[in-house]
């Protein structure tokens, strides 16, 4: 499971991302690149962590008219990463492009943020509930020919996965510390409810010992082993 874990490096700059990575150096093998350190640092960040030989989620939820994301979308694929996500509330003829537009990188549809609730879903004036929500979503991003969504660990019990489709799940929490997120849901729990990948980020990239984290994250994941 610890190859299946996302650590999101949600740092400022590539000097703090290497002072973490010479931290926890091969103990973690997947790393998820947010908007901010790749509007501060660009290629350079992708191409330090490539040599390190992670393997790269790039988190920057494209959501614009088709054109643009396509064009944008055949940029990145020159990168050779693993993953890059688009937000499926940009429609299946966005998100049918997008998907063409890639052959090397691996496209995920973002459906209801986790730090979303429905109270915030109403006041956006969308009318279902999230679980529906997710689960439109969800079709639709299957139907587009996409690689799989981002969505919370808990929405998958509300649908059926589909085989070979990829379930990113952010919202993991070891511990009970939320920050900003609402809808949660510890790591072994996330696995067995069908998410495919983690993502954790501050629990590990802001405490003292990340080494020692990532003990305690593979006790957590060996339990009832």
């Amino acid at each position: 499971m610890i190859n299946k874990t996302i650590v999101a490096l949600d740092f400022p700059d590539l000097e703090s991302t290497k002072k973490f990575v010479d931290k926890v150096g091969s103990e973690i093998e997947f790393v998820k690149v947010g908007m901010q350190l790749f509007y501060s640092e660009g290629y350079k960040v992708i191409e330090y962590l490539k040599d390190k030989n992670y393997k790269i989620f790039l988190d920057l939820k494209l959501h614009d008219i088709p054109t643009t994301v396509s064009k944008s979308l055949k940029v990145i694929d020159k990168l050779n990463i693993e993953m890059v996500n688009v937000h499926v509330l940009g429609g299946y003829e966005m998100l049918k492009r997008a998907q063409e537009s890639l052959s090397n990188t691996s496209l995920l549809g973002v459906t209801v943020l986790t730090s979303h609730d429905q109270k915030e879903i109403s006041e956006l004036s969308l009318t279902k509930d999230i679980a529906s929500l997710v689960c439109d979503y969800h079709d639709l991003a299957y139907k587009a020919g996409l690689s799989g969504i981002v969505c919370s660990a808990q929405d998958l019990e509300h649908f059926s996965v589909k085989e070979g489709f990829f379930y990113v799940t952010p919202g993991i929490r070891l511990n009970q510390n939320h920050d900003d997120q609402k809808r949660v849901m510890k790591p072994r729990d996330a696995f067995d409810n069908g998410s495919t990948h983690i993502v954790i980020g501050r629990e590990i990239t802001t405490v003292q010992d990340p080494l020692g984290f990532l003990d305690q994250l593979k006790e957590h994941y060996e339990r009832d082993c």
